[in-house]
């Protein structure tokens, strides 16, 4: 039987999803915020004419060990909860890796930030944490190729 994956389709005919599975994938997507905000930093760096420091290690050690664990914590069970209630698909995953991804963010920031005008960067930090748990939960969902709709099963009469 041969297969061709659509991304747009949802679950194939046998009901198997082909991808790198869940564990995987949302190890491997949780890397991407970091790899996004080293991408950033880079990319302002070269349009202020500054010298671009290349060593991104830095970011890569602060930011994989939050991304990582907010992912396995908070990610992969909506994931696993989505999935037991046959509604796993890209946009309810990307929606909540949002929501999520604002909420960590700004607490983290919250959290280690000095008290100094700590309200006033709450809604460009949520905004900022929700790009980047769009962007985790995005890169999971590729990685896993969990369809972009939920397949609807009817019962035959």
């Amino acid at each position: 039987m041969s297969y061709h994956w659509n991304p747009v389709e949802s679950v194939p005919m046998d009901g198997k999803i082909r991808g790198l599975g869940l564990g995987w994938s949302a190890t491997l997507g949780a890397f991407a915020a970091p790899a996004a905000i080293a991408v950033e930093v880079i990319a302002s760096e070269l349009l202020e004419g500054v010298a671009v420091n290349w060593n991104v290690s830095v970011i890569f050690l602060f930011g994989a060990p939050p991304s990582l664990l907010v992912t396995w914590l908070l990610g992969m069970p909506l994931v696993l909860y989505l999935r037991k209630k046959n509604q796993l698909n890209a946009f309810a995953v990307c929606a909540g890796g949002a929501a999520i991804g604002a909420i960590c963010f700004a607490v983290l920031l919250w959290t280690v930030s000095l008290p100094i005008d700590k309200a006033a960067q709450v809604p460009e930090q949520a905004l900022f944490g929700a790009l980047l748990g769009l962007m985790v939960a995005l890169a999971c969902c590729l990685l896993a190729r969990i369809p972009f709709r939920t397949r609807r099963v009817t019962p035959s009469a």
